[in-house]
């Protein structure tokens, strides 16, 4: 039967640890100090008196799995079969999961992301957009005469307060793609 062992480390970056482990010395070899605390013949002692001592020394646990189902995890696990992963059906099968993972990703983000006016460094309102995109004149060249009503790039910038490019990009349809 396997021993479990309780061991605090000091890592590299100078933090301390409280971990498990049934091979101290390779689990142990990369931080700078450390020390055994116990050792058990069951790993859910082990695990248990672990997260025990993580909350009481740091005064929360560390994000890792329970030692005794990380342990029965590494027993169950399987070696894969590598011709598997060169078929077809599985590349395609790899695919679909991707682009599906992808597109439900962008969907969120784009749902989710502050968008316009309800953005936190914004300077102008849907109107503003609208009216900048309704008013703005581009001329072939500096002699071009600006119709009436009609507004170019350095004018429209001077009237909301914003740089030269956020106005081009509105005009564009680089930025404020929602508001048409």
């Amino acid at each position: 039967m396997a021993l479990h062992y309780l061991y605090f480390a000091i890592k590299k970056d100078g933090t301390a640890k409280i971990g498990a482990t049934e091979n101290p010395s390779v689990r142990c070899s990369s931080y700078l100090q450390w020390n055994l605390l116990e050792t058990y013949d069951c790993p859910w002692k082990c695990g248990d008196k672990e997260i025990e001592l993580q909350q009481q020394y740091f005064g929360k646990r560390d994000n890792s799995k329970h030692y005794a189902v990380w342990k029965q995890m590494m027993k169950t696990r399987k070696p894969a079969d590598k011709s598997v992963y060169q078929t077809e059906e599985y590349k395609t099968k790899i695919s679909e999961i991707t682009k599906r993972t992808w597109e439900n990703q962008r969907e969120h983000m784009l749902n989710t992301r502050p968008r316009g006016s309800n953005h936190h460094s914004t300077k102008l309102t849907e109107q503003n957009v609208r009216f900048i995109r309704k008013v703005y004149y581009r001329g072939v060249n500096k002699f071009t005469p600006i119709s009436q009503g009609k507004m170019n790039l350095r004018q429209l910038a001077d009237k909301f307060n914003c740089g030269k490019s956020t106005i081009s990009n509105i005009v564009n349809g680089k930025s404020w793609k929602h508001i048409k």
